[in-house]
């Protein structure tokens, strides 16, 4: 039995933090739980409606965004509905929907954050 109940966090690396909030935000429909002053910068953490684990927005120097490693992923309740919104929202799929190597029954697309990284959307 694990003594630890649930991931409190994941950090996802960005280059410009209000950029990337407004992006989660309004693009995506995450709610803004957490953006205060953090030294130089910002402590933003986001919330996905069914989720204990919140995203937080890391821009500090050194974290890399990469335009082909996954970031994060995100799961949905209608992929197909999912993906028109986010069109509709102007936000970048990088790969339509196909079934997933790793279960047939799940399937996935890729989409791209304002920071370049690469987020796979997927029916839950």
């Amino acid at each position: 039995m694990s003594i630890f109940s649930h991931i409190s966090f994941v950090s996802v690396p960005v280059t410009d933090i209000v950029r990337a909030r407004d992006f989660y935000r309004d693009k995506l429909g995450l709610r803004v739980l957490t953006d205060a002053p953090f030294g130089d910068s910002r402590w933003v953490l986001l919330e996905v409606a069914d989720s204990r684990t919140q995203i937080h927005l890391d821009d500090k120097p050194g974290r890399s965004v990469s335009k082909s490693r996954l970031a994060l992923p995100l799961v949905v309740h209608d992929l197909d509905e999912a993906l028109e919104v986010l069109r509709d929202n102007g936000v970048e799929i990088v790969q339509e929907p196909k079934s997933a190597a790793w279960n047939p029954l799940v399937a996935y697309a890729l989409i791209r954050d304002s920071e370049n990284n690469v987020l796979l959307v997927a029916d839950g």
